[in-house]
């Protein structure tokens, strides 16, 4: 059996969130590797929005037992990159920063739980284990073409 969409989301989950956990460590041990890490956890992040966006939310907006939640989720999406273009600009040293990171971790744990609790149930009541399996390849062809490391190691 091949990977599911909801498979490979959870996959990517998994490695955004010890992503996640690492940064604040690093964030409150002011290390130096904060700038090399939050950036890798902005590549992958912005390729997985952007595939759940075109791939997952797209056939889920198209159900009405499902459109409500894809909506809030591509809002959640829409709010988590202007926290990274504002974080961008700061240093990470600021308050501010820890601040919008900390929401930004915030907003992502909740989202990534949403998922995995509520739509990955309505993607298996709806849509068929192939179609499921066809998308996850998608999703995952993606990442290959995007050049995203292996962060599996993470």
């Amino acid at each position: 059996m091949s990977t599911t969409i909801a498979d490979a989301i959870r996959n990517d989950h998994s490695i955004l969130r010890k992503m996640l956990q690492e940064i604040k460590k690093e964030r409150d041990a002011m290390s130096p590797g904060l700038d090399e890490a939050f950036m890798r956890l902005r590549a992958l992040s912005d390729i997985h929005m952007k595939s759940e966006e075109d791939l997952f939310y797209t056939v889920l907006k198209e159900r009405s037992s499902s459109r409500a939640e894809a909506l809030e989720a591509l809002e959640e999406h829409h709010i988590l990159r202007i926290l990274e273009q504002e974080m961008v600009k700061l240093d990470k040293n600021d308050e501010i920063w820890k601040a919008k990171f900390g929401l930004y971790a915030e907003i992502s744990n909740h989202h990534f739980d949403e998922e995995e609790e509520k739509l990955f149930q309505e993607v298996n009541q709806e849509i068929s284990q192939e179609f499921q399996e066809e998308l996850g390849q998608l999703f995952e062809q993606r990442k290959k073409l995007a050049k995203i490391p292996d962060l599996t190691a993470v």
